[in-house]
């Protein structure tokens, strides 16, 4: 194995320290609007409803089953879906899914092909679709962000016409794009896997929708949320949806944090601003985003009880506990 050279392990140093720096500033950009705007944050007041909560929680949760789902297309498209493996597929893709927090969404891909090659899904398969399944959530990231032009200039006849033309063209290129991508030559060097990949367009078409409801019903469970704080029409739901989606995009697209975690409260409390204050608008961000763990680790809990242990990992079990 070749040792990296003096010139790149400079290179990832520098980025590195640049990551940390921005990462801190952030951190220290909302710290400084929380103390700014502190009154605001200590006159917040949160309405507890229960059936809102509730309504909150399962658009949250169906939220990541839709990411599941899209998941579960793509193997079924590249055909690697097998009927009989569905009850391993949820573990698989739950434990792997968490990962993410992880720097660098390594661990994610990692644990996705040791799982998955349990279950029949061959290692350069679950490499190959991890990666396109991140280009697929990028891209619906890009297309319902769209919908914040609204929450920017105002629900107009001509706004309303132009979304509507630049969202069937994003959604008509989407496969175009991904398809592209995997096929430059520097995307293959890196990642060899891609070459085994078989989906063509009407493949990525029919797996995107999942990734742009996961978008939209989680900025419903925001919605929701937001109105336990401050009652909103629900006019302005479509531009919430939208700056819900730009925040994710912000922080996949930044890379300086695992999970976007920093970056993509950041920018939600930022666009936030325009109905709450600042220091209410970083409480709301973080708070969103310590909701929105709650839910995935709910949903972890009940997959990890209801669903079985994957094929080797419960013969391991057994012979440890048969020595």
């Amino acid at each position: 194995m070749t040792k990296p050279s003096t010139h790149t392990s400079s290179l990832h140093r520098v980025y590195a320290t640049i990551r940390l720096i921005l990462l801190l500033g952030i951190v220290v950009y909302l710290a400084w609007e929380m103390v700014r705007h502190w009154p605001d944050v200590q006159a917040l007041s949160v309405r507890v409803d229960g059936l809102t909560l509730c309504a909150a929680a399962l658009l949250g949760i169906m939220a990541y089953q839709c990411l599941f789902g899209g998941w579960l297309i793509l193997l079924w498209r590249v055909g690697c879906f097998d009927r009989r493996q569905l009850k391993f597929y949820s573990r698989v893709w739950w434990v792997s899914f968490l990962f993410r927090y992880l720097p660098g969404k390594v661990f994610l891909v990692i644990e996705r092909v040791r799982m998955g090659s349990m279950v029949g899904i061959p290692p350069a398969t679950g490499v190959a679709v991890a990666l396109v399944e991140t280009l697929l959530a990028v891209f619906a990231a890009v297309w319902v962000s769209l919908l914040a032009v609204s929450y920017y200039v105002g629900q107009t006849q001509w706004t309303i016409i132009g979304l509507c033309i630049a969202s069937v063209v994003i959604f008509l290129l989407l496969p175009a794009s991904i398809r592209f991508l995997c096929s430059v030559s520097v995307v293959r060097r890196k990642f060899p896997e891609m070459a085994s990949l078989t989906l063509g367009w009407r493949d990525l078409l029919l797996a995107s929708p999942a990734f742009i409801l996961h978008y939209i019903l989680l900025a419903g469970s925001l919605f929701l949320c937001l109105n336990l704080v401050q009652e909103l029409p629900w006019t302005v739901f479509p531009g919430i949806c939208g700056v819900y989606a730009l925040s994710h995009l912000a922080g996949a697209v930044a890379m300086i944090s695992p999970g976007g975690l920093g970056v993509r409260e950041g920018a939600l409390s930022l666009q936030l601003s325009r109905v709450l204050s600042g220091g209410v608008a970083v409480t709301v961000a973080i708070g969103i985003r310590l909701w929105f763990v709650l839910l995935e680790l709910l949903s972890l809990g009940v997959v990890m009880v209801l669903s079985p242990q994957l094929p080797e990992a419960a013969k391991a079990a057994s012979g440890a506990a048969d020595e």
